[in-house]
């Protein structure tokens, strides 16, 4: 029987979801996202470009108004 992988959170996809959610990882848990495959990726051990992981944050209309506001300190 095979070990499933884990998926390594990467710079890019940290990146993603800290836009998303903010910088606090205990406020990441619970929302949405889309896990796809993006083709021509760097590839980190050098090389040709590989096929990489990547997310997709979906948010309510709510949730970027809130982000907005979290980044802009409350303005508008």
């Amino acid at each position: 029987l095979k070990t499933p992988k884990r998926m390594v959170l990467n710079a890019t996809n940290r990146r993603a979801l800290a836009f998303a959610f903010g910088s606090d990882v205990t406020k990441w848990s619970g929302n949405k996202v889309k896990l796809y495959v993006q083709d021509g990726v760097r590839n980190p051990a050098g090389g040709a470009p590989v096929c990489g992981l990547r997310l997709k944050v979906e948010q309510s209309a709510e949730q970027s108004k809130a982000r907005r506001e979290e980044m802009t300190g409350g303005a508008a």
